[in-house]
């Protein structure tokens, strides 16, 4: 019905939106690791340490918990979760959006472990 059509179209929009929010936010996490490896950089050039060398991070030990098959795992769910947004806001069908909110609180359980 037109009614279903229009929630859809509705719902998928903020599936969209959603993702690109959460895009963005992967963006602005990438900016400030950049930022901040940039500014150790800059303060090891100035202490007269070897600039050279690079700069490890302090250990990280809830990372070393996950290992390279939840990795995957997470990986896989991130890229079943945008292509059923983008299948759902081409659809535009109720079966496809529960498939994107089903991939989507997929991903969200695998992402809050950590």
């Amino acid at each position: 019905t037109q009614w279903e059509a229009k929630t859809t179209g509705k719902r998928a929009t903020e599936l969209q939106e959603q993702l690109d929010s959460l895009q963005g936010e992967i963006s602005s996490f990438t900016q400030v690791f950049e930022t901040l490896a940039e500014t150790e950089s800059k303060k090891l050039d100035r202490d007269g340490y070897d600039a050279t060398t690079p700069y490890e991070f302090d250990h990280i030990p809830y990372l070393d918990d996950v290992d390279e098959t939840e990795l995957r795992r997470m990986e896989n769910a991130s890229l079943a979760y945008v292509a059923a947004v983008s299948n759902a806001k081409e659809r535009q069908d109720v079966e496809s959006l529960a498939m994107a909110a089903k991939a989507r609180g997929y991903l969200h359980s695998l992402a809050f472990k950590y």
